[in-house]
């Protein structure tokens, strides 16, 4: 917080803009500890998100400031995007969407800087990777919180499933599907297609060793 009332004078004076990047250097390293005590503590999985947003936005504040322009915008779009899908898990969003908003005239600014050095890769070398860890955490949790119930149908007809292994593959393919409808790259969607028909017959096998019984419930047999 010091660091960002610092922030008001800094453009006007040299030594404290020093000041400022010296506190929001240690500010990041406080940051990078509060995400690897949630990790070790094993927090939940929404705190853990937190943390690690707090992380990469405050990783992006001190590249902002500092004019690394690329690398700002990398830690600034991680963050955004984890806020983003924690609105899209929590009843109570606003505050994340807030967090995602808040940073938006940032990262247009990196881009309009990036845009005039001619640079093409604004991505990262580590982006890819944050991203897909992020999907698997995501994914994690609402697979957990989808296990309590679920309901498809059929011809007109809802069956209850109660096989949570089931449930669980459900919850993977639908993801699988809303991915490969939002992909542009063609080999990539091709290898989320292939995931989805693997599914699809991972799903048929689990239903053939399961009996329907009264009230259209599904009810495993073993």
């Amino acid at each position: 917080a010091y660091a960002m009332d610092l922030k008001q004078f800094a453009n006007t004076e040299s030594r404290k803009q020093v000041h400022l990047i010296s506190k929001l250097k240690k500010a990041v390293l406080y940051a990078a500890e509060l995400e690897s005590n949630c990790v070790s503590l094993k927090c939940d999985t929404t705190t853990q998100l937190e943390a690690k947003a707090y992380h990469h936005y405050m990783m992006g504040i001190l590249l902002f400031e500092q004019g690394n322009w690329q690398k700002a915008v990398v830690s600034l779009s991680a963050a955004q995007k984890i806020y983003n899908k924690l609105a899209d898990a929590v009843e109570d969003s606003e505050l994340y969407r807030e967090k995602h908003d808040e940073m938006s005239p940032k990262v247009q600014y990196c881009l309009y800087n990036i845009q005039s050095l001619g640079v093409e890769n604004i991505q990262g070398e580590d982006g890819e990777g944050l991203f897909q860890e992020l999907d698997s955490i995501i994914a994690n949790k609402a697979t957990k919180s989808s296990v309590a119930a679920r309901e498809i149908k059929w011809e007109g007809t809802s069956f209850t499933i109660s096989n949570d292994d089931i449930k669980i593959q459900l919850v993977q393919m639908e993801d699988s599907i809303q991915l490969a409808k939002e992909c542009t790259d063609h080999d990539k969607r091709l290898e989320l297609y292939e995931e989805i028909l693997s599914a699809c017959r991972d799903i048929t096998q689990q239903i053939r060793g399961c009996v329907l019984v009264g009230g259209n419930k599904l009810m495993t047999d073993y």
